[in-house]
């Protein structure tokens, strides 16, 4: 009785440290896409969707049948952290390059660290390194291609109600922390196409990212040199041209984001439609009326697909979101969002579409 008293409790524990991780990649709504596509059965929030799940384990009487949903909810958390909501970088790569890169990442060895023997799920704040640089924890293989997996500590902004009392009366206060947090930064490489895909959580910062990024880029062009060659440019592809493509592009997703600037005194118009309003921007009179006032051109835009999964009985909004950097004259853009696409290769085929768009 004693012994499977312990074996229950490191169940439980293993189980607690899945939901913190799965919580920490992604928001219920979209988690619940990959959990009922693997049989679990979910609800509307995460306390009941961690009893659900713990329940179905729980209720196998041996450890072999509680490792099969146990690998599949690490599956789900690896596919969580190469898709949901993430700023991309692309970088070109020759067809010799990327057929190099593809094959050499399946032998390819690199000294563990202590993320790696957690990984696939998160390590508590204690745990965490001073520094926020990111270290390759893993690489893995998926049916569209090879994710080299960084970690990377980051100070994340939390909100916290507490009820307090303030001159006798009892008042919900709101406090905001700082805490560090174990996040997964991605190196994807596609096997369908030449080019490089960094990805990094969009929880960071507009005013931190570009920083991410540069250390990313540090320590995988040092990883690529020193295992496979030197990338000739190294700088991210600029898919400005894409955003009045899209915008213009009327059979390409619902817009529901856009700004515009003013070419005369460079005011940015910014325009956006409620998400319970399934109106398309590109057909409201405003945008047509203002051109014909000033010359202005579109230097960000926002592409959502109102998706339903009639197999899973959801429904998904995946977007794109592009934005022309303004301390570069909006004439430049190097990143873009892509927010909770159906599957990784959704997430690819948009990719390609800002590319196409870019030209």
């Amino acid at each position: 009785m004693e012994a499977k008293q312990v074996e229950f409790a490191v169940s439980a524990q293993h189980l607690s440290k899945i939901f913190d991780t799965l919580e920490s990649l992604t928001d219920l709504s979209y988690a619940r896409m990959y959990l009922k596509d693997k049989g679990f059965t979910t609800s509307i929030n995460w306390e009941a969707t961690r009893k659900s799940i713990s329940d179905q384990i729980e209720g196998h009487s041996n450890k072999k049948a509680v490792s099969g949903p146990l690998g599949k909810l690490e599956s789900i958390i690896k596919n969580l952290m190469i898709v949901g909501k993430h700023y991309y970088q692309v970088y070109k790569l020759d067809s010799v390059q990327h057929e190099q890169l593809i094959k050499g990442l399946k032998s390819v060895s690199f000294e563990p660290v202590v993320y790696s023997a957690a990984f696939p799920l998160i390590l508590p704040e204690i745990d965490l390194s001073s520094a926020n640089t990111p270290k390759l924890t893993a690489i893995e293989h998926f049916e569209t291609g090879v994710a080299l997996i960084y970690s990377t500590p980051r100070f994340q902004t939390t909100i916290e109600n507490k009820v307090e009392k303030i001159e006798g009366k009892r008042n919900v206060v709101t406090y905001r922390k700082d805490v560090k947090q174990h996040q997964f930064d991605v190196v994807f490489v596609p096997f369908d196409s030449p080019r490089i895909e960094m990805r990094i959580s969009s929880k960071v910062s507009k005013r931190d990212i570009e920083s991410a990024f540069n250390m990313l880029e540090g320590h995988f062009f040092s990883f690529l040199k020193q295992n496979f060659f030197e990338l000739d440019c190294q700088s991210p592809i600029d898919v400005h041209n894409a955003i009045e493509v899209l915008y213009d592009k009327s059979d390409y997703g619902r817009v529901v984001e856009t700004q515009f600037l003013s070419v005369d005194n460079g005011i940015k118009m910014p325009r956006h439609c409620r998400k319970d309003i399934s109106i398309c921007l590109r057909e409201q009179p405003y945008h047509m009326a203002g051109a014909e006032k000033e010359e202005v051109r579109c230097v960000g835009v926002s592409v959502r697909w109102d998706n339903e999964l009639k197999k899973l009985k959801l429904k998904n909004r995946t977007e794109v979101q592009l934005e022309s950097l303004a301390h570069l004259d909006y004439k430049k853009c190097v990143r873009f969002i892509i927010d909770n696409p159906v599957g990784n290769k959704k997430a690819l085929s948009i990719v390609s579409d800002v590319l196409v768009a870019s030209v």
